[in-house]
């Protein structure tokens, strides 16, 4: 059986994440919403990983899909972006910013971390996506342990969260 961290509490659901990678795979695709790993995790993953009462609390959730840096845009653009870039997933994986908030803490001790895993969080003007590094390279503003990877054929840990509903 697969151990989910319980990562926040917000009333009547949990976030949860697996406490380690499941897996390897590559991300495949240039965002998240068009990507083959959101695809497997929504589908194989899912039929496979819950039994069918389980899946009554895994909750359908909207996932805002945010493109990394994008300051070259203009305005006008960058909010018809956000708007199509919705998605709706029982499975996915964190984002960037969900890891600073709920995991920044954990991963500033890099024993924690037993394999790099990758992010929803994409920047796909330079065909790249956010994961959690194993080596412990540091990045960003005071930030926890994020960088990029290719993602056409970079093959990374992969460790699925959701919203569990009860």
């Amino acid at each position: 059986p697969i151990k989910w961290l319980v990562l926040t509490n917000l009333g009547d659901k949990l976030l949860a994440l697996s406490d380690k990678t499941l897996c390897r795979r590559a991300y495949g695709g240039k965002n998240w919403a068009e990507s083959n790993i959101r695809v497997w995790l929504n589908n194989d993953f899912y039929r496979v990983a819950f039994n069918d009462s389980e899946k009554n609390f895994v909750e359908l959730s909207d996932r805002k899909n945010s493109d990394g840096p994008i300051s070259w845009m203009k305005i006008e653009h960058m909010k018809k972006r956000i708007a199509e870039n919705i998605t709706k997933d029982k499975i996915f994986l964190l984002s960037s910013s969900e890891v600073e908030c709920y995991l920044g803490y954990v991963l500033a001790d890099k024993k924690q971390i037993d394999d790099d895993w990758l992010l929803s969080t994409s920047f796909s003007s330079e065909n790249r996506v956010y994961c959690v590094q194993y080596s412990g390279a540091r990045l960003g503003f005071g930030s926890t342990i994020i960088s990029f990877k290719t993602f056409s054929n970079t093959i990374c840990g992969i460790r699925p969260a959701f919203w569990l509903k009860y």
